[in-house]
């Protein structure tokens, strides 16, 4: 199983490895057609069940069997019962083409009869307190599960869910998950991702193991002195809690295909390499750096993003000209000293701006729009440092009666 880690996440990581015994197992991330068909090569070479699966239409996934079939898949697939074997690993409803990956129950044979994969949460599990206690699911979007360490089975994660030391938690296409520390320090675990609570000797730091994915990380001021480490394979992302006048630090981090990328919105971060010889650089607001395991960018500077949530990137908009529905756009929160300016256009240069309107709140509420495929973007401005959010396409269709 260690190959078979290394091909889809890059990494060596013993508590990754164990969990994908549990079968079938469900890669929580996209692939696009360029790792798509290297990794179905490799597991193909390690005589690897799985399955890619496609929602774009017209574009076909593929599978292979151990017993030495391939076949194309026509998309959409449904999820029905799969016939398994000791060595096959079920990488589900993931996407060719950035297509996104869809969480789904799955119901298979095993070699004892039929099972069933376990998604819900237990209840006497699920907030134990007790001294190995490092986090609580504080909000959540969709389906979210986490795996409890040396359990193999992945369960529906729940509100208020204590996270333990060497606990796991993923995401999938439109899941998210905000985590908070009990002296305030927030992660939001964004859209397939895949993260392991670390170990942590010293109990005012804080350590994730980030394995694939997205992770915003802030870090609130305290009297007591704390961190927060985000270990991957090409090194350590160091935060410290702000002191006197410093702003709370704010981070972005992406690991994908073994390329991790730091963006620091706000305060600042120290990446410790894996690289020999090489210095720790230091990361400031507005700046950040990509990083693999042979080489460091120096620091560059960004713009800062803001994510979109709905509607959704490509997705439909039903609205009814004649009820006048509310249809409501939201993006993700900048604080309380945000303010946003949002705007849709015809065009995906937003040089055809159709409506513009500044809002305090992260949300907006319209009661009219015009059909078709049109494009929105949010920008905003807090305490001096400047918000983009990427410009998304929705095609808004008239309700059907």
């Amino acid at each position: 199983m260690s190959d078979v880690c290394e091909a889809i996440y890059h990494s060596q990581d013993k508590t990754l490895i164990g969990s994908l015994s549990s079968l079938p197992y469900h890669v929580g991330r996209s692939f696009d057609s360029t790792e798509a068909e290297p990794l179905h090569q490799t597991l193909r070479q390690l005589e690897v069940s799985h399955r890619f699966e496609s929602n774009t239409p017209g574009v076909a996934g593929f599978q292979f069997d151990s017993r030495g079939n391939d076949s194309a898949i026509v998309p959409p697939m449904r999820p029905t019962r799969t016939l398994i074997t000791k060595k096959s690993l079920l990488i589900g409803a993931t996407g060719l083409l950035l297509v996104s990956a869809v969480c789904t129950v799955f119901y298979y044979f095993s070699s004892m009869g039929i099972a069933r994969r376990i998604t819900t949460s237990d209840p006497a599990t699920s907030n134990s307190p007790g001294s190995d206690q490092e986090a609580t699911v504080e909000r959540l979007q969709k389906e979210v599960e986490y795996r409890r360490h040396k359990d193999f089975a992945w369960n529906r994660a729940a509100l208020n869910l204590i996270l333990q030391k060497q606990d796991a938690i993923r995401t999938f296409a439109d899941s998210s998950a905000v985590l908070r520390y009990r002296e305030g320090s927030l992660l939001n675990v964004r859209p397939n991702t895949l993260l392991i609570i670390g170990e942590n000797p010293n109990p005012t730091d804080r350590i994730i193991q980030l394995q694939d994915g997205t992770v915003q990380a802030q870090l609130r001021k305290t009297l007591t002195p704390h961190s927060l480490s985000i270990e991957t394979a090409s090194g350590t992302l160091e935060l410290k809690n702000p002191v006197g006048d410093e702003k709370d630090p704010k981070v972005e981090t992406t690991l994908n295909a073994g390329t991790f990328t730091v963006a620091v919105s706000e305060g600042k971060a120290k990446f410790y390499s894996v690289t020999k010889n090489s210095p720790p650089v230091e990361i400031h607001r507005s700046e950040k750096i990509v990083a693999t395991k042979d080489s460091v960018t120096p620091p560059q500077t960004f713009l800062p993003e803001i994510h979109l949530q709905s509607p959704s990137f490509d997705g439909a908009l039903l609205v009814d000209p004649q009820e006048n529905t509310p249809v409501q756009f939201t993006w993700d929160s900048l604080g309380e000293n945000a303010h946003y300016d949002w705007r849709i256009s015809t065009d995906p240069q937003m040089k055809e701006v159709l409506l513009q309107q500044s809002t305090p709140s992260n949300k907006l509420s319209l009661t009219y729009l015009d059909l078709g495929t049109l494009y929105w973007q949010v920008t905003a401005e807090v305490d001096g440092v400047r918000y983009q959010s990427p410009v998304w396409r929705v095609h808004v269709q008239k309700t059907k009666h």
